[in-house]
């Protein structure tokens, strides 16, 4: 049952995947607002036809009477860019992505509302090494851990000899990748690399 539409922007032209986290984060902080602490959300990209993508993110809720209530919102572009890997197969594939957020997916993504999500098209090893660079740190050997999240990919990198966290960052690309560790990445959603 459709209860609000809190967007309904019409279609846009190279819409950047990394806004879709914006829109998860906007929607859980005004379910909160509205004094539900029992909900879990759905991100849902349907591809119609070949050069139109439609967005709906829809969060469901419990109210006072155990009766449940939705709140949705929904948005169609021309060109959807920076879209993960793990989305764009999909898409291509399924012509449909769709994961549920459960309260937990969604507490994450809020907490991580405020790291930037790289959208750079070079190797995952040059991002690394460049944001190692300007934080003055230079180490031969790394340690990298990727997780594919909901709508991004998570990058902890750590100093092999030391196992020591030197930062984290959120990434819709990781290229550059050999094709052994991607199809672990794809198959387990999660690796470990030496870079």
């Amino acid at each position: 049952m459709k209860t609000n539409t809190w967007a309904e922007l019409g279609r846009v032209t190279n819409y950047d995947f990394a806004k879709v986290r914006d829109h998860v984060v906007t929607g859980y902080t005004e379910v909160r607002q509205k004094g539900y602490n029992n909900f879990i959300a759905q991100v849902e990209i349907n591809r119609p036809t070949d050069n139109t993508d439609k967005l709906v993110i829809t969060f469901w809720v419990m109210d006072g009477n155990g009766s449940p209530k939705s709140f949705r919102a929904e948005q169609e572009f021309f060109d959807l860019v920076n879209t993960p890997r793990f989305v764009s197969e999909e898409l291509i594939y399924k012509n449909k992505y769709e994961v549920r957020l459960t309260k937990e997916d969604l507490s994450n993504i809020y907490d991580e509302r405020g790291f930037e999500i790289c959208t750079s098209s070079n190797d995952l090893s040059a991002v690394i090494r460049k944001k190692l660079s300007s934080m003055g740190v230079h180490k031969d050997s790394l340690s990298v851990e990727i997780t594919s999240h909901a709508l991004y990919y998570k990058v902890k990198v750590f100093a092999k000899d030391s196992l020591k966290l030197l930062f984290e960052m959120l990434t819709l690309t990781v290229n550059g990748l050999p094709d052994n560790i991607r199809e672990i990445l794809d198959e387990d959603h999660s690796v470990k690399v030496i870079m």
